[in-house]
């Protein structure tokens, strides 16, 4: 699965920048939730999009029907 795979080579993207600015001293925390919502967020638009394209199938069968 295409999606997925860019999603967790983000995800180490992500790691590694978290590891270079902990060096840097950044605050940790405030990275790792920025990660935690940046996931929340991906995941949802996800579902949403997949929604979406359920209900215009569904739409385009009624027609059809």
């Amino acid at each position: 699965m295409r999606l997925q795979e860019d999603y967790l080579n983000q995800i180490n993207k992500d790691i590694a920048t978290m590891e270079t600015t902990s060096v840097m001293g950044l605050n940790e925390l405030s990275y790792n939730r920025y990660i935690k919502v940046k996931y929340v967020y991906s995941v949802i638009s996800e579902m949403f999009i997949l929604t979406m394209i359920t209900l215009f199938i569904t739409l385009i069968g009624m027609m059809i029907y």
